[in-house]
């Protein structure tokens, strides 16, 4: 596998972007669903994560797409 096929085989994520932490940084929430382990109801999970934003142009509410890079 060339480097040009491993840079495209990322994982993405989609989430919103909930707030401003920085100059080139935000914090994005991401919403996944998991079963309950016994009653097996779907329950909504969310994870937060800090972001790099090169060019500053996110605001607050816009949904972005994540790529993760390690």
């Amino acid at each position: 596998m060339t480097t040009e096929e491993a840079r495209n085989n990322r994982k993405e994520l989609i989430g919103f972007v909930r707030a401003k932490t920085g100059d080139k940084s935000i914090k994005v929430v991401y919403e996944y669903k998991t079963p309950h382990p016994l009653y097996k109801k779907e329950i909504r999970r969310k994870t937060t994560v800090h972001v790099h934003d090169e060019e500053n142009v996110s605001s607050v509410g816009d949904k972005i797409k994540i790529i993760v890079t390690r």
